[in-house]
């Protein structure tokens, strides 16, 4: 994993029980936008990371959610918008959720209407 994916890896980690809300939403898969939600769960409000032989991170959640790599705040995010969602989505195995029958396959609506 590359230093970047890492830091990303971290950032989308932060929160505790991220890695079972991660295994649930790779189970089920995301759309963007419930993948851009997602994100935003995790990073929250603002954060950050930093350490001896780490680089340091910083994160926004919110409806535009940001990453910073090696922070510099008066530099663009490092990942946001859609290459942030990429970049998610490659880290994290999440896939879009299935069609079928021309339908989305949304199996976490059938838990919660079962």
């Amino acid at each position: 994993m590359s230093k970047l994916a890492d830091g990303l890896f971290r950032a989308l980690h932060s929160v505790e029980n991220a890695r079972h809300r991660w295994d649930k939403r790779r189970h089920t898969g995301l759309t963007d936008e419930g993948l851009r939600g997602a994100i935003a769960e995790e990073f929250g409000i603002q954060g950050g990371q930093s350490g001896p032989d780490r680089v340091s991170i910083s994160y926004t959640g919110g409806s535009n959610p940001r990453f910073w790599y090696d922070v510099n705040f008066n530099k663009p995010p490092t990942l946001h918008g859609r290459r942030l969602l990429d970049a998610v989505r490659e880290i994290m195995d999440i896939r879009m959720p299935r069609r079928q029958g021309g339908q989305l396959d949304l199996p976490f609506l059938k838990e919660m209407t079962a």
